[in-house]
């Protein structure tokens, strides 16, 4: 939006000369279309393995993740600050909240200075990069899965937090309406509103019907729109196709 008129003639032509066009969600096909409205555009969402393994409800306390590179964008600080406002109504001792923030980035000692400034340590536990068996291991432990981001296409992080039944709370960007569909398997919210993130965050908390609603709708979406197999054969289409 903000290029010349030269480059803005540039990447429509690079578009529209392209045999195809491959763009994560609808919102992205959308935006595409008004600037290169003839060019061929195929929406693939990203995929994941769905695992048979369903996340349980545990009433005794709740874990909430946060799996994402340590930079501004994720929303990161937000999240710091809501914790920080609900340790202060004492909702985190009440319910028994433990935040887990998976991830590493150039925000990270920030992060870590601010949760020391604000005394957070009994209630965030940072874990540093995940992958492999021990995000599985993360993933099958946590209740909510938590993204404040303030810019995305579709996070192949939420798109593993629903495979696992995960309610998830998030930002109405990108195509992550696509993957949370807002009071039907999680909440969405405008990004930089910690206010609404700690009203979303203490509604699920309060709510064991919904949240039992919420992670079986986020199975069933992964199941129909994300599974893996399904993107592999889509993909095959298209290059035989061309």
């Amino acid at each position: 939006k903000s290029s010349s008129k030269h480059v803005k003639k540039l990447i429509t032509d690079i578009f529209m000369m392209s045999d195809c066009v491959i763009v994560l969600g609808e919102r992205w096909l959308n935006f595409i279309k008004k600037i290169a409205p003839e060019a061929n555009i195929q929406v693939f969402n990203n995929a994941v393995k769905v695992p048979k393994y369903t996340v349980k409800y545990n009433k005794e306390c709740t874990n909430i993740l946060f799996l994402g590179v340590l930079i501004k964008r994720k929303g990161i600080y937000d999240l710091i600050e809501a914790i920080n406002l609900l340790n202060h109504m004492d909702i985190t001792n009440k319910k028994k909240v433990k935040f887990i923030i998976g991830g590493t980035g150039k925000e990270e000692e920030g992060v870590r200075s601010l949760i020391m400034k604000y005394n957070l340590n009994n209630c965030i536990d940072m874990v540093g990069w995940v992958d492999g068996t021990k995000k599985e291991k993360l993933l099958k432990e946590c209740n909510v899965f938590v993204l404040p981001s303030y810019n995305e296409g579709l996070p192949i992080a939420i798109l593993e937090a629903i495979s696992f039944g995960i309610p998830v709370i998030s930002t109405t960007v990108g195509s992550i309406d696509e993957a949370v569909i807002h009071n039907s398997n999680g909440y969405l919210f405008k990004p930089g509103d910690i206010g609404t993130l700690i009203k979303y965050i203490c509604k699920i908390l309060e709510d064991d019907s919904e949240w039992r609603k919420f992670s079986k709708e986020s199975k069933n979406i992964a199941y129909s729109k994300f599974n893996i197999t399904n993107y592999f054969k889509k993909i095959e289409e298209i290059y035989n196709n061309l």
